[in-house]
């Protein structure tokens, strides 16, 4: 047995030590360990090169090390947290980033001792399993496998690192065994897949299936990957320049000059610097002793001694007090603190007392209906005195992926100040802890608080009564427009201009009988009371596209002041049930429009129906729309509005009496609609000669057109009606 060092550690003397974890546990395989990490004896004293992986939550680590009896001696790292240089600056876990980190590590290693030039490694990625053969005089650096308590499971990170290390250019004695794309059953490795998962491609796949599903998740869960420009379109040439320039340049990067650090010890002082330091405390003691002495001398007498004026009572007194250091350092201070205390409570009672005699306070919670109303008052006013903002934005994003966003500024969170009526007005909005609860919401509980001078109260219900009209005349001005954001109706932007009645061509009087039936509507609700009918109202508008089936709607609820509430069958997260409390829970003086109900529904007589292209991913069940239109718990004063380009598609429990009232075909433009829409758009009368020359050449090519297109022929040629007639072939090849 050869000679073993003792090394006489802080671990040697204790006098009993708990044994490591894994030790205890029975984890480690000391046998296979020891083979591992003892080197070989002979007279070069080689050691014997670990690579050591391991995988972390944040980084993956490859380290090359050899071991010695203080512990093991580091010779190369490489962390996947610094493949941002080489232009991987997201997801620094994967599989991708653990081949980049080992090919980092061996690419640095084989430069620093001089063996880049003559192992390269596999500088072609092509998934294949290689092994490092000898060139020249040096042979190739080898390392073995150390993957600590990890398991060995195929495809595994681990695997990956060791592939980046081999095809950087180390001798890691391996097989294929364990690569991702090795078939255990029938012991063949897939190269070309093996490659796919090094350059990230099952990355790129999920990436856009998870947008085609999901959008919103899809920018949750790869954020990162978007703020740095990697996408499923460039991820894989990402990898692919981010391998060609580690093999460019592997070096560490400089480390930064560590920042001195807090000294929380004295200074060691010089002999010289002690020695002075005594003589200065010295100097000082004199100095003070000196100090002492003068102030101890006897004063002279402002009068001649036998004088017979004696000093009195309180002279002495004061001379005392005076001269007693206790009564100068404690009465003192007492004095001036209680004369502070008295001026502070002073000032409280004053503005107490004036902020109740002659100032007004109004408190206003987010409970309240004029909560909104008032903020939106404020804002206006102190738009151009205060800096302290809060944006209130609102998404939308349609189904063809278009997102429109509105934003509006409230005033933020502190203290403002604004004027109104030739006074000077105090805001205070302030947040509480509590949480209050609206329609299934959680928001935060918050209060405003106006301050004036004065006394009269009216002036706040004056103020109130005038932010209120704002409101309205804001929602009267525009067509309101709703959407549905979880269990309730939520305003869309800003009110949109409201579409005149006249401005939808439609043919014969349709027009005139759609506005008398919903003005009889509207004004007979005690006629349906009285007679115990439900007060409800279901549309069905049907036609060829772009007929002016959803153009009408809007215009006829601008018409009557309405308000829009837009809802999709087609949204994944809407059910039974949150259908049914949205269409309870409506807004007043609003209708409810349900666009191309036959996307979401089939006619269940229909045998065509069991096509795929029929069946909608809606989570919304027939039975529970027909109950949501029509059902016992169904509200009143509703206003329903469906539209849809094929009818016979529908079921007929859909569209029967009590669910759709009224039902209305809108065609294909007609010579009076033709007539009408042309003297509309180009402001002349509908018996022109103009008109009627249009009206005869649409008529010669014997071909239905959609009011849509010729509105879109028209804005080609705005301002010239003569252009519209000599370019008439052109609107008929787009149909």
């Amino acid at each position: 047995m050869g000679l073993v060092k003792v090394v006489k550690n802080k671990a040697y003397f204790k006098r009993y030590q708990v044994k490591l974890k894994r030790r205890r546990e029975g984890k480690t395989d000391y046998y296979a360990r020891k083979r591992l990490t003892v080197q070989d004896k002979n007279k070069y004293n080689t050691p014997k090169y670990r690579l050591i992986v391991r995988l972390t939550n944040k980084d993956v680590v490859a380290q090359l090390a050899y071991s010695k009896i203080e512990g093991d001696v580091v010779v190369a790292s490489a962390y996947s947290h610094e493949l941002p240089r080489y232009g991987l600056k997201a997801g620094l876990t994967n599989y991708a980033a653990a081949y980049a980190t080992g090919l980092l590590l061996a690419r640095r290693h084989l430069k620093a001792i001089g063996l880049d030039s003559t192992y390269k490694g596999h500088e072609e990625l092509t998934g294949e399993d290689y092994n490092v053969e000898e060139e020249g005089d040096r042979a190739p650096f080898k390392a073995v496998l150390d993957i600590g308590l990890a398991r060995t499971t195929t495809g595994s990170k681990i695997f990956a690192v060791m592939k980046g290390v081999a095809d950087g250019g180390i001798n890691v004695p391996h097989s294929e065994n364990r690569f991702f794309g090795f078939d255990q059953e029938a012991k063949e490795y897939n190269a070309e897949a093996h490659r796919d998962r090094i350059l990230g491609k099952h990355v790129a796949d999920y990436m856009t299936l998870l947008k085609e599903e999901d959008e919103d998740r899809y920018k949750r869960q790869f954020s990162k990957f978007l703020t740095n420009g990697m996408n499923a379109e460039n991820l894989v040439s990402t990898y692919q320049k981010a391998h060609a320039s580690i093999r460019a340049d592997p070096s560490p990067a400089a480390k930064k000059a560590a920042k001195p650090g807090k000294r929380h010890t004295a200074k060691r002082l010089t002999y010289d610097e002690r020695k002075q330091r005594v003589a200065d405390k010295k100097a000082l003691l004199l100095q003070l002793k000196e100090q002492q002495e003068m102030k101890e001398l006897p004063k002279v007498p402002d009068e001649a001694p036998g004088s017979s004026k004696e000093p009195s009572f309180f002279s002495n007194l004061y001379e005392n007090l005076n001269q007693n250091p206790y009564f100068n350092a404690g009465a003192g201070l007492a004095g001036i603190g209680i004369a502070m205390s008295f001026l502070r409570r002073t000032a409280q009672i004053s503005n107490t007392y004036f902020r109740r005699r002659f100032m007004i306070t109004l408190q206003v919670n987010n409970e309240d209906a004029a909560y909104p109303w008032l903020l939106d008052f404020i804002n206006k006013r102190s738009a151009t005195q205060t800096r302290n903002l809060s944006a209130n934005t609102v998404v939308h994003q349609a189904e063809s992926g278009k997102t429109e966003l509105s934003i509006s500024f409230l005033p933020g969170h502190g203290t403002h100040f604004f004027v109104h009526d030739y006074r000077w007005i105090k805001v205070e909005r302030q947040r509480e802890k509590q949480v209050i609860q609206r329609d299934g919401i959680r928001t935060p509980f918050e209060t405003v608080t106006l301050t004036t001078l004065g006394s009269d109260v009216k002036f706040f219900k004056r103020m109130l009564e005038h932010s209120a009209k704002e409101a309205i005349d804001n929602a009267e001005t525009g067509l309101v427009i709703y959407q549905a954001v979880g269990p309730q109706w939520v305003r869309f932007g800003v009110p949109r201009k409201k579409r005149d009645i006249e401005s939808v061509v439609l043919d014969g009087k349709i027009c005139e009988q759609l506005l008398q039936d919903f003005q009889e509507f509207i004004g007979s609700a005690e006629w349906y009371a009285d007679r115990g009918v439900p007060y409800r109202r279901g549309y069905l508008f049907y036609g060829p596209p772009g007929t002016g089936k959803s153009s009408f709607i809007s215009a006829l609820a601008s018409h009557f002041g309405y308000s829009v509430c837009l809802l999709s069958l087609s949204e994944r997260t809407l059910d039974d049930d949150r259908l049914n409390h949205l269409l309870n829970t409506a807004p007043p003086n609003s209708v409810v429009i349900l666009e191309d109900i036959d996307a979401a529904f089939v006619s269940r007589e229909d045998p065509m129906s069991n096509h795929p292209a029929y069946q909608g991913l809606s989570r919304v069940t027939f039975s529970g729309l027909l109950n949501a239109l029509d059902g016992v718990a169904c509200a009143e004063e509703r206003i329903t509005f469906m539209t849809t380009n094929y009818v016979e598609r529908l079921d007929p429990a859909l569209i029967r009496p009590g669910r759709v009232d009224r039902k209305q075909y809108f065609g294909n433009a007609t010579d009076g609609m033709l007539r009408k829409m042309f003297a509309r758009f180009y402001r002349q009368p509908s018996d022109s000669e103009l008109a009627e020359q249009f009206v005869q050449l649409v008529s010669e090519h014997k071909t239905e057109l959609s009011p849509a297109s010729i509105q879109g022929h028209f804005l080609m040629h705005k301002q010239d009606p003569r252009g519209a007639l000599d370019n008439i072939k052109n609107m008929f090849r787009s149909v």
